[in-house]
């Protein structure tokens, strides 16, 4: 059995959670260890999945991200960490 993890997405200008199960009922937030928190700040995600995609033995992380105002350039800064 591997390593249990668990994503929670975010709305824009909040660091996605990224849990890492330590057993005993321990989690742990490796959101920016993993460089995560600086790849999610900008955007909403709304959908998420863990997945071999390239056949290299590691699970890839896919998330369907975008903003929920259709203006956002007009009235939102870029985020930044």
């Amino acid at each position: 059995m591997g390593d249990r993890i668990f994503l929670v997405t975010e709305l824009p200008h909040e660091i996605y959670g990224l849990y890492h199960n330590e057993g005993d009922g321990l989690l742990s937030n490796r959101s920016l260890e993993t460089g995560l928190g600086a790849l999610t700040t900008a955007s909403a995600g709304w959908g998420a999945g863990l997945e071999d995609l390239d056949n290299d033995g590691w699970k890839d992380l896919l998330v369907a991200q975008s903003h929920f105002l259709d203006n956002v350039e007009a009235v939102d800064r870029p985020c930044t960490i």
